[in-house]
């Protein structure tokens, strides 16, 4: 009976595990364009920045004994005493120390700002992070739209070293970035299936409406049926044409354009910037800049 040499026979099940483990720990360990994950911990950096400023400004008028949204009104209103509303998991000092709230403002401030420089960035983007969930849950119905993203990537910029790629924890900033990648891409796709599922935005009348309230920033007499059913139609499709995008590298530039068309129309509609900043840390975090852009933040050989 002839023998089998076993050492030049290969097995395809194992040669595909294998495959798909070196793919699995590409995706989440493989270093990323430094000069791009800067530039995203910048602008989630700028966003937070921005939000601990309007936090500051609004605080004593709504969050202390004499404010409109007291501590009496928001227990009432996020189900305190009531069984399962979630009341009991919100943990934040300002029920009890209304007066924390512009100290807890500043200190966010500085966190923010030091992000945005990268001056020990995890941290500030840690303190940064804990800060904003003070707010959250001392008043989730004043949260805007922004913050639910910007809140997850600062958490996720938690992993990401200052030094990057330079120290031994490196590899946690690919894991940080594909994080914020993963959250990205989910926010948009439940984004464009709500659109979907929501007649409104089929017919344009649910843009129509929002222009006609004036909260774009073009006049409302803009906001004629025919107009608004084209800016409807460009959100939605926009966003589809991002997530086909998504998993194709080579493709990934018109990606950047679907958002940028996604974020123009979101702006003449609702005139939230922080909003759009945000989208825009989104889009920096999966590198999809265009060639003409990319260059400019090309790593040396």
């Amino acid at each position: 009976m002839n023998s089998i040499d076993l050492r030049h026979h290969r097995n395809p099940a194992g040669s595909g595990l294998r495959a798909l483990e070196s793919i699995w720990a590409d995706f989440w360990f493989s270093p990323l364009n430094p000069k791009m994950v800067q530039m995203t911990r910048t602008v989630v950096g700028t966003v937070s920045l921005l939000l601990f400023v309007s936090y500051s400004w609004i605080g004593n008028n709504w969050f202390t004994d004499q404010g409109w949204f007291d501590s009496s009104a928001g227990l009432f209103l996020v189900g305190n005493g009531v069984a399962d509303t979630g009341a009991e998991f919100r943990m934040t000092p300002f029920y009890q120390h209304p007066n924390l709230v512009i100290p807890v403002s500043i200190v966010g401030m500085v966190a923010s700002l030091a992000l945005l420089l990268g001056r020990f960035a995890s941290l500030a983007a840690l303190v940064a992070f804990v800060c904003l969930m003070f707010f959250h849950h001392r008043a989730p119905l004043l949260v805007t739209k922004c913050e639910p993203l910007v809140s997850a990537f600062l958490l996720y910029l938690a992993f990401v070293p200052t030094s990057l790629y330079r120290s031994e924890r490196g590899y946690l900033a690919t894991v940080g970035i594909r994080l914020m990648q993963i959250h990205f891409v989910i926010w948009i796709w439940f984004s464009l299936s709500i659109m979907l599922a929501n007649e409104g935005w089929w017919t344009g009348e649910s843009v129509r409406r929002l222009l006609e309230d004036r909260q774009g920033i073009i006049p409302s007499t803009w906001g004629t049926p025919f107009f608004a059913e084209c800016l409807s139609s460009l959100v939605i499709i926009s966003q589809v044409v991002f997530l086909a995008c998504v998993a194709r590298p080579s493709w990934r530039h018109f990606g950047f354009w679907a958002m940028l068309v996604f974020t123009v129309a979101t702006l003449i509609v609702m005139a939230d910037w922080m909003y759009a900043m945000t989208i825009l840390a989104g889009v920096l975090s999966l590198s999809m800049l265009p060639d003409f852009l990319t260059k400019r933040f090309a790593i040396p050989s």
